[in-house]
């Protein structure tokens, strides 16, 4: 994707009033998967927007891999699956990591009906980097949500981004917590273009693997409807 590509799919994003891509009630094995250990895409339904842009981005991106940082119950997973399947017109690979063996009941559950999942489990700081390496693995998508800290985000960062194609994006999630936002920014991007995504409850930036120059431009840039604390919730 070029950098004015994803201007315009997050200005189309940043106007749409409602969610309309995605019904969590159509989602193979979501019902199975249980309580989140911890906050996680859908927090029971208080998060109407975080699938929707994901949704939206995979839909744009077409992307043919997506890895993710912290499984957690396999909300995220779960949804990157069921959305790849409905979205992308191609095969797709997907990639999963948690440091967390409780995870391992879901991911076999995913595993039963996706046979394009594959986890990585273990400390994403001491395993991720060597993973990618090892398995020659390059990235269209890739999301930062696993170690909360600034140290967890930076090296998560660090450790994509030698892996991401030419037009691939790093998403990172949970840009409110200030140690995920000041890791994330110090990983350097020259060679990249970063967008505050609209519409993401608490936050989230993408990071366009496009050549820049590490420009920052923001959601309000891209499209001024409305405040994120103004949404209003959807069933």
């Amino acid at each position: 994707m070029k950098k004015n590509e994803l201007l315009n799919s997050l200005q189309s994003l940043g106007h749409r009033q409602l969610p309309e891509l995605y019904n969590v009630n159509d989602f193979e094995v979501w019902d199975k998967l249980g309580k989140q250990f911890t906050g996680d895409i859908w927090n029971d339904g208080q998060y109407i927007w975080k699938i929707e842009c994901y949704s939206h981005l995979i839909k744009d991106l077409q992307p043919s891999v997506i890895f993710e940082t912290g499984f957690n119950a396999g909300r995220s997973a779960c949804m990157f699956l069921n959305q790849s399947r409905k979205y992308v017109n191609k095969p797709v690979k997907f990639y999963s990591n948690d440091i967390h063996e409780r995870s391992l009941k879901n991911v076999n559950l995913l595993k039963e009906e996706f046979d394009n999942f594959e986890f990585m489990l273990g400390d994403s700081k001491k395993v991720l980097s060597s993973y990618l390496k090892e398995n020659d693995i390059k990235i269209d998508f890739a999301l930062v949500d696993g170690d909360h800290t600034y140290q967890g985000a930076l090296s998560d960062c660090r450790s994509f981004q030698p892996h991401i194609n030419e037009g691939g994006m790093i998403f990172v999630d949970d840009w409110w917590i200030s140690g995920v936002a000041r890791g994330a920014m110090d990983a350097s991007w020259d060679g990249w273009t970063i967008f505050e995504c609209p519409k993401y409850e608490r936050g989230a930036t993408i990071f366009l693997k496009d050549g820049g120059s590490g420009e920052f431009i923001k959601h309000d840039t891209v499209s001024s409807t409305e405040n994120l604390s103004q949404l209003k919730k959807y069933h």
